[in-house]
């Protein structure tokens, strides 16, 4: 009995084999032959195949991967008169003989499948190729047409049929023959969906019941399938057709050492009899005592972790006005403005559409009315840049509620998400031309952006900024920054040690003050001053242009600062009365 399978890979790449030898599996490389580069013309040019599959006929579980191929330079024919050759067709401008290859092992394949074997085929659409086998006599060829394709190395996929289909949306199907293979799609793409030929052709059969598909696209389409084994075939092996994953060499180590060992176990019996050892009928009792309290322990995570799951998915609905403001549009975009303008302490904000369901002139999304001036809000999710006329709307609004109103203390907000099909760190986080923003400040208008309204909302939960520091920030003009008021410049970050900070002072700061830090990308981290040292001895306090270092506690945080982040001298109402 063998120790373990024979394994030849067939234009998978020779690391793959490298790396699986390692492992400790009996492996061979192989590959159906290149494709060669030839002149385009109308004839028949002979050719020579150079496909290397060493043992084929000796293989347990043959791996083929049918993008794998490698272009062999430029091919240069050569005519033997008078001697049977194979010829084929110039006029794409390459040579191809490995569907020769494959015809060629098919008959040693089959036999190979039919007692047993297993097949793992990384699919791609099917290559059909029309040649000769004929003899040339003075420029004229006599013989015969051969039509094969680089599918033809075994004669069960004949009717195996392969559509032109690229994506890269694949799901597994429902059921638990799919369910081992859903770690291997992610990150891969398919090049054909599969199916069925409804002719059958002798020696070629695949019932219905045998062909199990496990992934399809995104319409259902199946583009991986598993062919099962079939006594009235006489077909006693196994056909994986799987789509180009994006790690072959995992997936292919991962089916030999867990999947196929349990489907397949006659071609594992150095595994199998390694682990009948430890079949519990066998086992020491008190590993099995240890292996209970593993399973319990596994269960009850699974509980937690479902618990957690449900958690996370309520939590998700009930912040869909973060989602909204990170990437929608619309409607749904201007009620997350609204509930988040209110989540930020303004009381008297009115949603215009619903104040004037009927109107028939546009007007703002919303008003705010909390104090003087009224803001004049309008709000736009866009893929780009604002254009001048989305930026500059606000202001032709708020002249019109000037008329309205009989007013003249209204300030126009404009609130764009821009960019919003791409991470907010990826966008251009001015968002506006430089002229847009210099005509804002000019008008006495404001220019922000939804990703600024997310700023703000993780400030106030990691900072405790409170709705009276927030509110002020709305009503400056130009380019609005997410800076409050009541954070003031201190310096910036020259060095950062293990547990404390150098910092460049411009004013003063002094033990139990707290400061602000940032990346100047407007994401803040509030820290408390608990020691000052200033040219090596420590102190109360520390004047402007001093060496300063400032000790921090928490590793976690120091983590996260570095050399040139600013800092900020945090005066809230209270110290500031005090």
């Amino acid at each position: 009995m063998r120790e373990c399978p024979k394994i030849l890979l067939i234009d998978v790449g020779k690391e793959v084999a490298t790396t699986l030898r390692t492992q400790g599996h009996n492996v061979s490389s192989g590959s159906f032959g290149a494709i060669y580069e030839i002149e385009k013309a109308g004839g028949l040019v002979p050719i020579e195949f150079d496909g290397q599959l060493p043992q084929h006929t000796e293989q347990d579980i043959v791996v083929v991967d049918l993008n794998g191929w490698n272009m062999g330079g430029r091919y240069e024919p050569k005519i033997a008169e008078g001697l049977r050759q194979i010829w084929m067709s110039c006029e794409l401008g390459e040579v191809d003989s490995r569907p020769l290859a494959a015809l060629s092992v098919r008959d040693d394949f089959d036999r190979i499948l039919d007692d047993g074997g297993i097949f793992v085929i990384f699919a791609n659409i099917r290559r059909n190729i029309s040649y000769m086998h004929a003899i040339s006599r003075r420029g004229r060829l006599d013989g015969e047409s051969i039509l094969s394709s680089d599918w033809g190395f075994l004669s069960a996929l004949e009717i195996v049929k392969t559509d032109r289909n690229h994506g890269k949306e694949i799901k597994i199907v429902e059921g638990e023959e799919a369910a081992p293979f859903r770690g291997y799609m992610q990150g891969g793409e398919f090049f054909c969906t599969l199916s069925l030929e409804r002719i059958q052709i002798a020696g070629c059969e695949i019932a219905e019941n045998d062909w199990l598909p496990i992934a399809t696209n995104r319409y259902g389409d199946c583009v991986a399938a598993i062919v099962k084994p079939s006594e009235k075939q006489g077909r006693h092996g196994w056909i994986f057709i799987l789509p180009q994953v994006l790690d072959k060499e995992a997936v292919i180590s991962d089916l030999l050492s867990n999947y196929l060992p349990k489907i397949c176990p006659r071609l594992f019996p150095n595994l199998l009899e390694s682990r009948w050892v430890h079949d519990p009928k066998y086992e020491v009792s008190s590993i099995l005592k240890v292996q209970a309290e593993i399973n319990a322990v596994k269960v009850a995570a699974e509980k937690e972790v479902a618990r957690l799951s449900s958690e996370l998915e309520q939590l998700r609905v009930e912040h869909a006005d973060w989602y909204a403001l990170l990437s929608g549009t619309g409607d749904d975009l201007v009620q997350a403005v609204i509930r988040t303008l209110r989540r930020f302490g303004f009381t008297e904000v009115v949603d215009v559409d619903a104040e004037a369901p009927q109107r028939s002139q546009l007007r703002e999304d919303i008003r705010i009315h909390d104090t003087s001036p009224i803001l004049v809000v309008d709000v736009k999710g866009i893929m780009g840049h604002p254009e001048d006329a989305e930026a500059q709307q606000a202001d032709k609004h708020t002249l019109m509620r000037m008329r309205d109103l009989k007013r003249t203390d209204l300030k126009a907000l404009t609130i764009i998400n821009s960019q919003r099909c791409i991470p907010p760190h990826e966008r251009d986080l001015a968002a506006y031309r430089r002229d847009l923003i210099d005509n804002a400040r000019q008008m006495g208008s404001g220019l922000m952006t939804t990703w600024d309204l997310c700023l703000i909302w993780r400030n106030m939960d990691a900072c405790g900024w409170t709705s009276e520091e927030v509110k002020p920030i709305f009503y400056q003009n130009g380019r609005i920054s997410v800076l409050p008021a009541h954070y003031k410049p201190l310096g910036s970050v020259d060095r950062v040690w293990r547990i404390a900070i150098r910092v460049v002072l411009t004013g003063a700061v002094s033990i139990g003050d707290t400061v602000a830090i940032t990346s100047g990308k407007g994401e803040y981290r509030e820290i408390s001053v608990h020691s000052i040292r200033v040219d090596e001895e420590d102190k109360q306090r520390a004047e402007p242009n001093s060496n300063c270092s400032i000790g921090i506690e928490d590793s976690a945080t120091i983590k996260k600062i570095k050399k040139g982040h600013l800092v900020y001298h945090v005066v809230r109402a209270a110290s500031r009365g005090g």
